[in-house]
């Protein structure tokens, strides 16, 4: 066995006999690489006076099983071998830089490719994906998942955004061996929006027919009490008569959407 793309380590050495093992001194071989795509230093020759030969094999770029025959008159030898490679890089091939809802898996699997030092794929090597903040998950196994890369030297993992909202909040790397690691990260943004809360202006007093000094502002939030930015908010008067201006706002980036409100002719309670 070898590095593809390398010659093997030992020369190939030939021996060219008749059929009672008898050498056939200055016996003509032809050498063909028959799988595998490499190459042989001598493709034809003749055996010297003890009927032997020598050459060496250099491994075609595919993995596995690769062979070459030597033919010599009717006989005929096939010589196999196993051409390897190790690992030398793990790069980010997809799914960098997204951005999704939280708790929402990445419209992108992040996927990264693995290559040795001809900078080909290398197939069966098995990447360790763990999320290293952001608090998402990995194909629902939790913030942690082996998977082994196919044919192209790419593996790839589907990933669930963490709950809390944020820019470049969420990171996964991905580590072959003691290679460095590749890394990801993405933005979660808040979801639909899931509850409205009062955040300002309750509870104030003011003359008829005036505006209130402060604001009346509520906050919208999704499931996980993320802002919701965008949202279109919805004020009305309910009882007294007043009015409020703006009657629809949309919230900003802090979930906040506000109105004035300015109070009806009637002393008492009014409502919005």
């Amino acid at each position: 066995s070898g590095q593809r793309n390398r010659a093997l380590g030992g020369a190939i050495q030939l021996r060219v006999t008749d059929a009672f093992d008898n050498a056939i001194p200055g016996a003509p071989f032809e050498v063909s690489v028959t799988s595998g795509a490499g190459s042989v230093d001598t493709p034809s020759g003749q055996a010297n006076a003890e009927g032997r030969a020598t050459l060496r094999w250099t491994l075609g770029a595919a993995l596995g099983r690769q062979t070459l025959e030597v033919q010599s008159g009717e006989a005929l030898a096939v010589i196999e071998a196993v051409s390897t490679t190790t690992p030398t890089a793990v790069t980010v091939a997809a799914g960098d830089g997204q951005s999704g809802p939280v708790a929402t898996l990445t419209e992108v699997a992040p996927a990264v490719l693995v290559t040795d030092e001809d900078d080909l794929p290398v197939p069966g090597v098995d990447v360790t994906f763990t999320v290293t903040s952001g608090g998402g998950t990995l194909a629902e196994a939790g913030d942690e998942l082996v998977v082994r890369t196919d044919d192209d030297g790419v593996a790839s993992v589907a990933w669930t955004l963490g709950t809390e909202a944020g820019s470049d909040n969420q990171e996964l790397e991905a580590r072959v061996g003691e290679l460095e690691p590749a890394t990801f990260t993405a933005s979660a943004v808040a979801g639909p929006a899931a509850s409205i809360e009062s955040a300002a202006g309750e509870g104030q007093s003011g003359g008829v027919g005036l505006e209130l000094d402060g604001a009346l502002e509520v906050r919208v939030a999704d499931e996980y009490d993320n802002p919701v930015e965008g949202a279109d908010v919805d004020f009305a008067v309910t009882s007294g008569d007043g009015a409020v201006s703006p009657a629809t706002a949309a919230t900003g980036a802090d979930g906040i959407a506000s109105t004035r409100w300015t109070l009806g002719p009637d002393e008492g309670e009014q409502t919005a």
